[in-house]
């Protein structure tokens, strides 16, 4: 990458950062509002038990049976779709990297949050997972940074740890969802297939309100 886009990347972050920091606690009320609509962590305030699974919010309100059909239905266009995965364990990157593969997704991988932000400013991505404890920039200054620039793509953080105030604090912070580790593989792929099929819908949704004119 040029210099002068490495240097317009750093002045973006830096400058908007302070910016994102401070708006974070003014957005909580609408971030809590969408948390709990996951019924079983919002009546756990405490740290889960170890035992118990937090489903992310990309497959509430989905009976599990219709998960399957729910996600193929309303987006068919795998092949269209690029992924990003900032992982820096080199063992979990190419685990995820074969899953996402098998699902006909395209995958580009990079090793800490600096990196994602970089590959982010310079690509077109539909979704990005993004691991937490990285070297350089962490998920979290990542995510905020990415937030800067696009609003709308889902963000999955990918946590080795997972309570109810954890799972709060990274949607305040802008991820869309949560997943801990070791990874569920069966969910990890079942999240990103609904994430991306309603992105596809409000995508078709907005495209189809934009066409509409009002009658002269």
């Amino acid at each position: 990458m040029k210099k002068n886009v490495i240097y317009r990347i750093l002045s973006l972050y830096f400058k908007r950062r302070l910016k994102a920091l401070k708006t974070i606690k003014n957005q909580s009320r609408a971030v809590e509002a969408r948390a709990n609509t996951n019924k079983s962590l919002a009546e756990k305030e405490q740290p889960l038990a170890s035992n118990v699974k937090v489903e992310p919010l990309g497959t509430s309100g989905i009976e599990k049976n219709d998960k399957l059909h729910y996600s193929r239905t309303l987006f068919q266009k795998t092949k269209d779709i690029t992924i990003l995965l900032a992982e820096d364990n080199k063992d979990e990157q190419s685990l995820i990297s074969s899953l996402i593969q098998k699902e006909n997704y395209k995958i580009d991988s990079v090793k800490n949050g600096w990196e994602a932000l970089c590959a982010f400013e310079a690509g077109q991505y539909d979704l990005i997972l993004m691991d937490i404890n990285m070297p350089i920039m962490n998920g979290d200054e990542s995510t905020i940074a990415i937030r800067q620039l696009n609003s709308q793509i889902p963000i999955i953080a990918l946590t080795n740890d997972i309570s109810y105030d954890l799972f709060k604090d990274k949607l305040n912070l802008g991820f869309t969802d949560v997943i801990s580790k070791p990874l569920d593989k069966e969910l990890l792929v079942r999240t990103i297939r609904n994430l991306i099929a309603l992105k596809a819908n409000a995508l078709r949704a907005r495209t189809a309100f934009d066409s509409l004119t009002c009658a002269s």
